[in-house]
């Protein structure tokens, strides 16, 4: 995993991207992270342990592509025009987001 431990601060994920793998960008230190309009798939941990605060999730990710599981708790994540609690109790709604 090429960014796995790069004590990374920022990152945008390019267009050429369509899966982000499990783990991929975990054990950093990002603060800024934009995922552009390409992306389907979040891995499991794709983001984990890292600084982040809040991210936007593109709407064509697909919903069972996309669990909490991805980031940290205290991630607060718009998607689809809905910020989500880390609750995965609450996680399957978001297919029927509109």
């Amino acid at each position: 995993m090429p960014f796995f431990k790069n004590k990374l601060k920022s990152v945008i994920i390019p267009d050429s991207v369509t899966i982000i793998d499990h783990f991929a960008f975990a054990w950093n230190e990002l603060t800024s992270l934009k995922i552009l309009n390409s992306v389907k798939t979040i891995g499991k941990g794709a983001f984990r342990n890292n600084e982040l605060k809040f991210v936007k999730i593109p709407d064509n990710v697909f919903p069972t592509f996309l669990t909490n599981e991805s980031f940290d708790p205290q991630v607060n994540i718009q998607y689809k025009n809905h910020v989500l609690p880390y609750n995965s109790y609450l996680w399957p709604s978001v297919i029927n987001f509109t």
